[in-house]
């Protein structure tokens, strides 16, 4: 395969995007979504789920295809404390851009993906419509977290 070709030159848009944009942060606790440029939802976690979290990432698309790289992120949630059945209360601040949006949420796995989902390791929830974001606070209220098709 020549370097012309090679499948990690398609992935270096993404890193850039994702990997190498905001970077990973330390979980923070909950907080309300009162202040502006601030985003709060509540994941739903499976019962099901048995994997061993290793970063919550967010990404913003401005079309429903969100296999690609995100048009705008913000900082990963560095190993997360998910728990299989319960809810995940993820709030940010510095949402500090405006347009409409999907939002995909992924949960890495200890032994899934880096950049790109894991087929049935990692979970996604994704929002079903887009949602405006303009600098007022966002509360989505809950989204099921899913294995990663």
């Amino acid at each position: 395969m020549s370097k012309a070709n090679h499948p990690s030159l398609y992935l270096f848009p993404f890193l850039t995007a994702v990997g190498c944009g905001p970077g990973s942060v330390p979980e923070t606790d909950p907080f309300s979504c009162v202040e502006s440029q601030t985003l709060c939802v509540t994941l739903e976690v499976p019962a099901e789920y048995s994997g061993t979290p290793r970063e919550l990432a967010t990404g913003f698309y401005d079309t429903s295809d969100t296999a690609r790289p995100p048009d705008e992120s913000l900082a990963g949630i560095e190993y997360p404390s998910i728990v299989a059945g319960e809810t995940y209360e993820l709030s940010h601040n510095q949402v500090d851009f405006e347009g409409d949006f999907y939002l995909l949420f992924i949960l890495f796995d200890e032994d899934g993906g880096t950049w790109v989902p894991e087929p049935d390791i990692d979970y996604t929830a994704v929002t079903p419509e887009p949602i405006h974001i303009d600098g007022n606070p966002i509360e989505l209220g809950s989204l099921t977290l899913a294995p990663a098709d």
